[in-house]
């Protein structure tokens, strides 16, 4: 049996290609936690769910795509039974509520003495009203016969705006020649320009210069050979690969708020909106999972704002 825990992380196009021919190979089982969908659609069998609200796991067959559209079928269904209970026990409940009210102003009404004094007219009356009360009473009981259907619940989903600042001109950041030397190491040299709203993926095998590129366009690294601008009103938002943004700091809130300025009510509200839960804020940021630190740098981008985002390998973990 394989193992994989998060294997498409930080590979190349080619490792990805190399990993999904390996899996789907094998004539032993595989148990993988992924979640690349496009790696997911392209090799497994079946689909072990955890549900995040009752810890259980249910097993799908048919791969993703076939787990997909059952799961929202589930829902579907899940979301109707409960409205038509909904329905049907509303229903009830007015129902019942209003036998009470008819049986209360008919008790009331034969407690008055008749005009003419007529004894078997106020014990009709008196008659009507138990009836009703009884009405009530079964209307009641059929309410507790339903089967109660439980609300199903939202599933926790990330809602990202990040605040735009002010930019100037057209041009992000532009590399003209530029070389990056580093010991044996040599990349360029590179003409690139980045303009505003562009949306740019730089490609290439692990070990090719990607990550060192960025920090060459952006001004980090020295140029052993041509130039580098950088517009003076870019404000850069940065993912990091390894996601270590706030590691220096003793807990998750005190990095935040030493990094944003927030106060530590709309820090922690901020933090739950990317499901850093209350239990976690108090914790060394290494301690959390690798989903929970890059929602921990959203968080960030979103408190801070930016005009430029760059996003070290993203859709890791």
């Amino acid at each position: 049996m394989f193992l994989l825990d998060e294997p498409t992380n930080d590979l190349d196009l080619d490792g990805l290609a190399r990993l999904e021919r390996f899996v789907t190979g094998l004539s032993a089982p595989c148990v993988l936690v992924s979640h690349d969908r496009t790696f997911l659609q392209r090799t497994v069998t079946h689909v072990v769910e955890l549900d995040e609200f009752t810890h259980r796991a249910t097993r799908f067959a048919g791969g993703w795509d076939a787990f997909v559209h059952e799961r929202e079928v589930a829902a579907a269904h899940a979301r109707e039974a409960y409205e038509e209970y909904d329905s049907k026990r509303s229903s009830l409940a007015a129902r019942a509520q209003r036998e009470r009210e008819w049986a209360t102003q008919g008790l009331s009404r034969a407690k008055k003495k008749p005009a003419d004094n007529d004894k078997n007219i106020k014990a009709f009356k008196i008659n009507q009203t138990e009836q009703l009360a009884g009405k009530a009473a079964r209307t009641e009981k059929a309410m507790e016969r339903l089967e109660v259907v439980e609300e199903p619940r939202e599933a926790w989903q990330l809602r990202l705006t990040i605040p735009m600042a002010d930019r100037s001109g057209s041009v992000v950041a532009r590399l003209d020649a530029g070389v990056v030397r580093n010991g044996s190491f040599t990349l360029g040299p590179v003409n690139l320009e980045v303009a505003f709203g562009e949306r740019v993926v730089i490609e290439g095998p692990n070990g090719a210069g990607k990550s060192t590129l960025i920090a060459a366009l952006l001004g980090e690294v020295p140029l052993a050979e041509g130039t580098h601008w950088r517009g003076p009103s870019v404000v850069v938002g940065r993912l990091e690969q390894a996601r270590t943004q706030l590691a220096e700091q003793p807990t998750v809130l005190d990095g935040f708020l030493a990094a944003t300025g927030m106060t530590v009510s709309d820090a922690r509200t901020l933090l739950a909106k990317f499901g850093i839960a209350a239990t976690h804020v108090h914790r060394p940021t290494e301690s959390l999972s690798p989903g929970e630190r890059t929602r921990l740098v959203l968080a960030l981008l979103m408190a801070n704002g930016a005009n430029c985002l760059v996003l070290d390998e993203p859709t890791n973990h």
